[in-house]
């Protein structure tokens, strides 16, 4: 689950965007198309050229589910930390302007685990947020 009071979310790995599109592909506009999924247990983070998209399954058979939409125009940093041999995570973290949600954090943090192009994941969100 997202905990978005302090802007971090549980450990995530990359996985098959298939395997999440059931949950998000009615949410997509026509336009939008998806450019990374990542999974931790139940939850979910998709990223696509104009968001990310945060599911958070709750309940104890996971079948509520809560979406979290980030636009890339409410953004205001992308960074990526990619991983080393003592830290095996890398993390992107981003810093949005909610002026007005106080829900919602300025600053959210993802760490992945495993293999993932942070570098080419970050040249990508850089293509259709700037």
């Amino acid at each position: 689950m997202i905990d978005w009071k302090n802007g971090q979310v549980f450990v995530l790995s990359e996985c098959p965007i298939a395997e999440v599109m059931a949950d998000v592909a009615p949410m997509l506009t026509p336009t939008e198309v998806v450019l990374a999924t990542f999974k931790a247990f139940r939850d979910c983070l998709v990223i696509t050229t104009k968001r990310f998209i945060a599911m958070n399954a709750e309940g104890l058979t996971g079948k509520r589910r809560s979406y979290t939409t980030l636009p890339y125009h409410m953004m205001v940093l992308f960074a990526v930390r990619t991983p080393s041999s003592l830290d095996i995570s890398a993390e992107i973290e981003i810093d949005f302007s909610f002026a007005e949600a106080d829900y919602l954090p300025g600053k959210v943090l993802f760490k992945i685990k495993g293999p993932c192009d942070v570098v080419g994941l970050s040249a990508k969100v850089a293509q259709y947020s700037i």
